[in-house]
């Protein structure tokens, strides 16, 4: 039990000699030198950081929202292609010019089916609301004359259940 006594105070006289040699060496040098804070590669990193956080934080908004955005455009341009298609193949139907009642049925089918035939997994997304777009786009175009409907035309809007 005595050598062990020993042994420890020995372990603490080193430990205080190695501790209080190397401070006074150090001491002197940290008196004659300035303390420096490297603000800038502080601030540098944790912009980095930043810049990399609002990266990952846009790529998941673009990859949620760029998909919806994307299949509106695509549609709007189907629909906009089918009308045209409609106008085109349909005899008596001039674009820019109003269509009766009989000829707007006519083009409403016919773009109707260029539009399902050219891109099937576009038209089942619109779905049953397919014709509806086509009317409102004819009616947008001024095709349309005044006392043509839903009703008279054969487009009937889906609705949910």
């Amino acid at each position: 039990m005595k050598t062990l006594h020993y042994l420890r105070a020995s372990l603490a006289l080193a430990l205080g000699i190695v501790l209080f040699g190397w401070m006074p060496a150090h001491a002197a040098d940290a008196a004659s030198s300035d303390v420096v804070v490297p603000w800038g590669a502080w601030m540098s990193s944790a912009l980095s950081s930043l810049a990399s956080f609002a990266v990952a934080v846009l790529s998941v908004a673009v990859a949620k929202w760029a998909p919806i955005y994307v299949k509106m455009v695509v549609t709007n341009d189907l629909i906009a292609k089918a009308v045209n298609f409609g106008i085109a193949s349909v005899e008596g139907a001039v674009a820019g010019r109003e269509l009766d009642v009989k000829t707007a049925n006519v083009v409403i089918a016919a773009a109707t089916n260029y539009a399902v035939q050219s891109e099937p997994q576009l038209a089942a997304w619109v779905g049953a609301n397919i014709m509806p777009l086509i009317l409102a786009k004819l009616s947008e175009l001024g095709a349309l004359p005044a006392d043509a409907s839903a009703a008279n035309t054969g487009v009937s809007v889906a609705t949910s259940k």
